[in-house]
């Protein structure tokens, strides 16, 4: 069984389209704004957060 997809290779699997466009703008402006990698591992550290509650 393969890995399970990172947070950004799940939001890209729900919101594109299989031929690769975005189902909508704003779906492809939230991937290259917040599933840059510095913004990924500030939410990564959240949610660690909210599990160690």
């Amino acid at each position: 069984m393969g890995e399970k997809p990172d947070i950004q290779a799940m939001w890209q699997i729900t919101h594109q389209k299989t031929n690769g466009e975005w189902v909508i703008e704003k779906a492809k402006e939230i991937d290259e704004v917040q599933m840059n990698p510095m913004n990924l591992e500030i939410l990564s550290l959240q949610m660690k957060h909210l599990q160690l509650r």
